[in-house]
C-alpha cells in the first residue's frame, strides 16, 4: 500500500512531528510513504477560469499538476492540516 500525505504546515512544526511519528509506525508495517510539504512547491492561486471543470487539467503551470498525478495513482490519501495550540 502507498500513502500520500499533503502537508502545508511548517517543516519542523507540530504537524511535521506528528507526520514523522506516523511515518515511523507505518515503516514497521512496510507501507510506502510519499509526503508532500506544499510549502516546498511552486503553487499559484486559482484564477477562477473554470477550465478544470471542462477539461482534466489546469491552465496554471505550477507543481500542482505533478502532485495531482502522483496522488491519483496511489491507493490511500491523507491530508493533514495545521495543528493550532489552543
Amino acid at each position: 500500500m502507498k500513502i500520500v500525505v499533503l502537508n502545508s504546515g511548517k517543516k519542523n512544526g507540530n504537524t511535521s512531528t506528528i507526520i514523522d511519528n506516523i511515518k515511523d509506525k507505518l515503516k514497521l508495517k512496510e507501507v510506502e510513504w510519499v509526503h508532500y510539504n506544499l510549502n516546498d512547491y511552486d503553487i499559484n492561486h486559482c484564477k477562477g477560469c473554470e477550465v478544470c471543470l471542462r477539461e482534466d487539467n489546469c491552465v496554471i503551470e505550477d507543481d500542482v499538476q505533478n502532485i495531482k498525478k502522483n496522488v491519483r495513482k496511489n491507493n490511500k490519501k491523507s491530508c493533514i492540516n495545521k495543528l493550532i495550540d489552543v
